[in-house]
């Protein structure tokens, strides 16, 4: 048996990092690109490749101001790609390696968070996209209680991704995370119900 590789996407403060946890409270792998690309942020080596480059964007004690370096991506296209070309192959290279990982041990299933997953035309790699998503009040009340979010920055991230009407009409499932924590559990079983389980009884 093949494992599962199960990807969730969806608009910034969405619901998708609790549905993952989810899926990791049932038993799954999981995976977080966004945790994923801090971790990979703290190397030196990709600290000073983005400082060669950009170097106005050192802090006070000559390291990287991440800070900086957030508002300058959303501001300026060619910074998000220059960060993109650095980080998606690294990306890439993990969620492989993970995967493969999985199908030694057997695993039903692996779930991955991948946000921009249509914007980068991942949903290929992966066998059933979950799109989660929330009313627009909900999301912005969400996004705006997260530190170093405002109305401007928040403008430009949801400018940055597919609308939700776009990702509705590919993704294989869709979980309304705005309902609550016991409704998106329920969904995710009902989920795995029609999939993994449905695949193993073949």
């Amino acid at each position: 048996m093949t494992t599962i590789k199960y990807a969730i996407t969806g608009g910034i403060a969405s619901g998708k990092t609790t549905t993952l946890s989810l899926f990791k409270l049932l038993g799954f792998p999981t995976f977080n690109a966004d945790k994923a690309v801090k971790t990979l942020m703290n190397q030196e080596s990709i600290q000073q490749q983005i400082l060669t480059k950009y170097p106005k964007i050192k802090s006070d004690s000559k390291g990287l101001d991440r800070q900086k370096l957030s508002n300058l991506a959303f501001k300026d296209p060619k910074v998000l790609q220059f960060l993109e070309n650095i980080f998606h192959p690294k990306l890439d290279k993990i969620r492989k390696k993970q995967i493969q990982e999985a199908n030694r041990n057997y695993r039903k299933g692996i779930c991955f968070e991948i946000p921009l997953l249509f914007e980068k035309k991942l949903e290929k790699e992966f066998d059933i996209i979950i799109l989660t998503f929330c009313s627009k009040k909900t999301q912005y009340e969400r996004a705006l209680l997260r530190k170093r979010i405002d109305r401007t920055k928040l403008s430009r991230i949801l400018n940055s991704q597919s609308s939700d009407t776009y990702r509705k009409k590919r993704a294989d499932f869709k979980i309304n995370t705005g309902i609550g924590k016991n409704h998106t559990m329920s969904e995710i079983k009902i989920i795995l119900n029609k999939t993994i389980y449905k695949k193993c009884v073949k």
